[in-house]
């Protein structure tokens, strides 16, 4: 890695915005003390120490981001580097001085007086007793380094995404690749607003979406294996444009009232508002009334208008603010003006003061006198009668007379105040001093009491305790009962408990005056003359979508004239058995149900009061399903659940989101992950959901169907197994929603369709085709179908039979008398070379492409008898002359006098 030894950096700003003025080091930015406006460009001051090397790489990082940044101050060993201003105090160290840049003398560098240089601890000195300035060696680096560019990108809102992509030189050698890793650098960025989102920080494309108006400085860390690189790369996001709007004027005060010798007003327009900036607004003050008598004055064209020499009347004085495009507004202010009036003071010597022995000095307080001018003087006397009382009196020109070696007796004091109108006014106040030893307070805490229930309220009354002196406070607590009432103005004589029950209370007053307390007891018993049965409120009905955790009944609100003491809660007959208690809140006020599914459920609520009476109430749930149920997805990974982290989760939802195609920005929420019952394997349901933006509209949130999501994945699985970095052993709907053909239903544990009567599958189709279950074919096609196959295939047999019989010529198998051909007979030339010879049975004897005859030639026959060969003209060999002569299939003898 390259080392930065020290970089410090001073943002101005740039066209149409406000920037601060920072410097920045190892240890992350500074805001410096002034801002700076109306620059047309971006300014860049940077100061470094480091290695020779590096500098022209972290120049040119820097100054990449404006064409025309400002050049870089030579490093200097007398100076820190630090960027200033000349017209701030106290911009540099302490022993350092902000000297001007020659082409921008509003900026400078922080640097050591002449003769001096930079030592140890930052601090200047001379040449002697400095450290020694010799630069830090360069830092050694084994990695090649690595040419990385990025461009910048300027956009301007309402777009708010963008895409950053890093060019490396060298590119990559065969067989490796470089590592990215993109971050933002929030000392010099923008504060990202939430909602924004960056993507692909590990891949050379950076996606940045949702961000605001704004400068974000981003850093990519290139390596390879051995080299690396590093660059930085800005994204510019400046505001949507502007409609301009009419200025808003603003007076303060818009109403004041002023009393001679105030003959001076000031009114003030700063807080108008407009959306140009407000440097560029024009004041006009006019002046709409004012009283003959006020000689007038000219009114400046400023957010500040005073006016003065104003006499007795009422003013009327309007603002009109105009803006740099000539929109303006107006706000009138009003002044009344008054002669003035001096009233006479108030003189207030403070409340009576009563001193016990051996305590004899006090303090009377007469500060809350008061006068519309202001008192001038105070004066303390003793009244008539007390003028012969001893005591020592100190301050009595002031607020506060401080009285000391006070006798038993009672003294009275007289205030006098006076105002600059010479006005006076007095007050007197007693002074008491008691020798006698202050004695406790008597507590009367009032009569016991007995209350018939309904009433459930009792009155305590403690007005009747008294103190020699006097009673300072009060208070009254519950020492004992069947449950804790509520007491309702507990601090004060008289107080009311409420809650109670049937039993009995006992409640304690404790009463204190100066000094010291006492307490007093009574009791309230609360009897039952008849009981009433509770009223059991099971809560109403109630209707919950899934999917949801935890389902709550809440019979808080069944009520009985004492208590109740017991409730238990019970499932209905018909009620759906699904859904478990949650420990013993079945037997508690609220019960707790999970593992609820879909359906209708009823519970009944019985609560018992103290004397075994009971009332019951019924309360109905229905759990309807939830309406994004189809959108729900279920996936089940070769991950074993224990090893399963946040890292991978988070992956998942990434890898999910990009896979699914979609017209807007893709959310992936998980609902639940769990391990799966028989293997262990990572099993999660999650839903995509789409938000799509139109041009002032708001946005618009879609759920995707899990049909579609589903599909869309598979097909990446199928060509890249690997795609959501774990082998999918299971991806599906969390529903079953195959349609089976609109003849069936699906069967949510096997996934197969249950078809309706007279209707089967098409196996042809599931084999064949998408692999899914069907209800294609009707019962009836097939057998009609199936019949038609069998009685063509019977018809086939029959015709390729008869085929055969034809060319063979011989009888079907099981037919009677066959058909047999006339043939006709010519002379045979030769008549001793023939002889009679039967026919082969389903065979023909082919001699020379010439058929036998049944009449054939023989040595025996009379050389007088006929002979004939066929009319064919084909002729057939003998080849079994020596075999028995067959006629019909039936063999015969030879006749007599001949051959065999």
């Amino acid at each position: 890695m390259y080392l930065l030894h020290t970089l410090k950096l001073a943002l101005f700003c740039y066209e149409g915005d406000e920037c601060v003025l920072l410097a920045c080091g190892r240890d992350g930015c500074d805001t410096l003390p002034k801002r700076h406006r109306g620059h047309k460009q971006k300014v860049w001051l940077i100061s470094w120490e480091q290695s020779a090397a590096e500098l022209p790489a972290t120049a040119a990082l820097l100054a990449s981001d404006s064409p025309s940044a400002s050049p870089s101050p030579s490093p200097s060993r007398d100076a820190t580097g630090q960027p200033c201003e000349p017209s701030v105090s106290a911009a540099c160290p302490p022993s350092q001085q902000c000297e001007p840049l020659p082409d921008r003398p509003e900026a400078g560098v922080c640097r050591c007086p002449p003769g001096q240089v930079l030592g140890e601890g930052g601090q200047c000195g001379p040449p002697a007793a400095a450290a020694s300035t010799e630069p830090p060696p360069p830092t050694v680096s084994t990695a090649a380094p690595l040419a990385v560019r990025v461009v910048n990108k300027t956009i301007t809102l309402p777009e708010s995404d963008v895409q950053l992509e890093a060019v490396v030189d060298p590119p990559p050698a065969d067989g490796e690749s470089y590592t990215y890793m993109w971050q933002l650098l929030p000392e010099v960025s923008t504060p990202v607003a939430d909602g924004a989102s960056m993507s692909d920080a590990a891949q050379a494309q950076f996606k940045l979406r949702h961000l605001t108006a704004g400068v974000y400085v981003f850093q990519l860390d290139v390596e390879g294996r051995h080299s690396l690189g590093r660059t930085v790369a800005n994204v510019t996001v400046k505001p949507a444009p502007r409609v301009n709007q009419p200025p808003v004027a603003v007076v303060s005060p818009v109403n004041q009232t002023l009393y001679l010798p105030n003959s001076k007003a000031l009114l003030e327009g700063s807080d108008s508002t407009d959306d140009l900036p407000s440097d560029q607004l024009v004041y006009n003050w006019e002046v709409v009334a004012a009283p003959l008598t006020w000689p007038g004055q000219e009114l400046p064209r400023a957010a500040t208008l005073q006016l003065e020499n104003l006499t007795p009347g009422n003013y009327t004085i309007r603002l009109t603010v105009e803006d740099a495009e000539h929109l303006s507004s107006s706000a009138d202010a009003h002044i009344i003006v008054l002669k003035e009036v001096d009233y006479a003071p108030q003189a207030n010597a403070g409340e009576d003061v009563v001193v016990y022995l051996p305590t004899n000095a006090v303090t009377l307080y007469g500060n809350a006198s008061t006068d519309d001018k202001g008192i001038v003087s105070y004066e303390w006397t003793k009244a008539p009668g007390s003028e012969d009382r001893a005591v020592d009196m100190q301050d009595t020109h002031k607020p506060f007379l401080h009285l000391s070696n006070l006798e038993k007796g009672v003294y009275e004091f007289i205030l006098k105040v006076t105002d600059s109108a010479e006005h006076t006014s007095t007050d007197s106040v007693l002074v008491v001093v008691k020798s006698q030893p202050n004695t406790p307070p008597t507590a009367v805490a009032g009569k016991n009491q007995t209350l018939t229930l309904p009433r459930t309220w009792a009155v305590l009354d403690g007005s009747g305790s008294h103190d020699n002196l006097r009673v300072t406070s009060w208070l009254w607590e519950q020492i004992s009962g069947p449950t804790t009432s509520k007491i309702v103005n507990s601090t004060q004589p008289v107080a009311n408990a409420t809650s109670l029950t049937r039993g009995l209370y006992v409640f304690r007053l404790t009463v204190w005056d100066d000094a010291s307390n006492s307490s007093a007891l009574t009791n309230v018993t609360v009897i039952q003359a008849t009981n009433a049965p509770p009223v059991a409120d099971a809560g109403g009905d109630l209707t919950v979508h899934l999917p949801v955790s935890v389902v709550t009944l809440n019979g808080s609100r069944s009520s009985d004239d004492v208590r109740i003491v017991s409730w238990k809660w019970s499932r209905d007959g018909s009620s759906l058995a699904a859904g478990r208690v949650v420990g013993d809140t079945d037997t508690a006020c609220s019960l707790q149900l999970v593992d609820m599914v879909a359906g209708l459920y009823r519970f009944h609520l019985t609560v018992t009061d103290e004397q075994g009476a009971t009332a019951r109430d019924t309360v109905s749930v229905v759990i309807q399903e939830d309406p994004y149920i189809d959108s729900q997805i279920r996936v089940e990974l070769d991950v074993p659940f224990g090893q399963w982290t946040q890292a991978q989760q988070e992956a998942l939802v990434r890898k999910v989101a990009l896979l699914v195609p979609s017209s807007g920005d893709v959310q992936v929420r998980l609902l639940r992950w769990s391990a799966e019952p028989r293997t262990g394997h990572l099993l999660v349901e999650l839903t995509a959901s789409e938000t799509t933006l139109s041009d002032g509209a708001k946005p618009q949130i879609k759920m995707l169907p899990g049909v579609s999501v589903v599909s869309a994945l598979r097909a990446h699985l199928r060509s890249d197994p690997s795609a959501l970095d774990h082998a999918v052993l299971l991806l599906d709907t969390v529903t079953c929603q195959n349609p089976c053909s609109g003849h069936g239903r699906c069967d949510e544990t096997t996934r197969l369709c249950v078809c309706d009567r007279f209707w089967t599958e098409n196996f042809f189709k599931r084999l064949g085709s998408d692999g899914q279950a069907n209800c294609d074919w009707s019962v009836l096609y097939v057998i009609i179908i199936s019949f038609s196959l069998v009685v063509a295939l019977g018809v086939a047999v029959w015709a390729a039979i008869c085929l055969l019989r034809r060319r063979c010529g011989s009888a079907g198998v099981g037919s009677g008398l066959r058909r047999t051909r006339r043939a006709r007979y010519t002379p045979v030339s030769d008549p001793e070379g023939l002889q009679m010879l039967p026919k082969s049975r389903c065979r023909a004897e082919v001699d020379g492409g010439h058929s036998a005859s049944s009449l054939m030639a023989s040595e025996t026959d009379s050389e007088s008898e006929p002979l004939f060969e066929a009319a064919s003209g084909r002729r057939r060999p003998s080849r079994n002359n020596n075999k028995r002569r067959k006629r019909n299939g039936v063999s015969r003898p030879p006749k007599a006098g001949k051959k065999m």
